[in-house]
């Protein structure tokens, strides 16, 4: 059962990642003249009553009207980075993304939050049997189910999918989607960037 709706919203940004494949903190990688996180923050900062930002450990100071969460126990993977900033989050309803997510779909975004006052997670498709969890809603109240996943030592997000109210929503423009994981990835975006930038 979900809980009444506050009727505020946060996006929460997913940064606490070990970047093993980038082999540097995605968070801070440059894109023009802003890194990754400042670029999130820019675009999505318009459409909700604040920004969390996940890290791993050691929470900076919160500035500009950013709170900064860390994982209440490390090496549990992004499971206990959703559990922890759930906790921490003043709103019932809260979008999640991976800051390795450098382009948002806004329209996406509010289509996935007009589900939200009678679903616990609501996450996009982009091909049949796959759900995309680090682009998706979660709603506070299933809190105790990722609790007990924790617990049981089951770290796969979508595991407790069929454990909540869950509502997939087909989309099929995946024109705009991207996971910057490999050095090779994100100089390939830059270069897209700096070629979109001058036509």
């Amino acid at each position: 059962m979900i809980a009444p709706s506050d009727d505020s919203t946060h996006a929460i940004i997913l940064a606490g990642g070990k970047s093993s494949r980038m082999g540097t903190d995605k968070a801070t990688l440059q894109v023009g003249n802003e890194t990754l996180i400042e670029r999130l923050v820019r675009i999505l900062s318009p459409h909700f009553d604040g920004i969390i930002i996940s890290t791993s450990s050691n929470a900076p100071t919160p500035k500009n009207n950013l709170r900064y969460v860390a994982d209440e126990q490390s090496g549990c993977g992004p499971l206990m980075a959703i559990y922890s900033c759930l906790k921490a989050s003043p709103s019932s309803v809260n979008f999640f993304i991976a800051c390795d997510i450098p382009d948002v779909n806004i329209p996406l975004i509010l289509r996935l939050l007009s589900y939200a006052s009678s679903h616990e997670i609501i996450a996009p498709s982009f091909k049949k049997d796959f759900s995309e969890p680090l682009f998706a809603v979660y709603n506070r109240s299933i809190l105790p189910v990722i609790e007990q996943q924790l617990a049981a030592g089951k770290l796969k997000i979508t595991d407790c999918f069929p454990l909540c109210n869950t509502h997939i929503v087909p989309f099929n423009d995946t024109g705009w989607y991207r996971n910057l994981n490999t050095r090779d990835q994100f100089e390939a975006y830059t270069v897209q960037q700096n070629h979109y930038k001058h036509e």
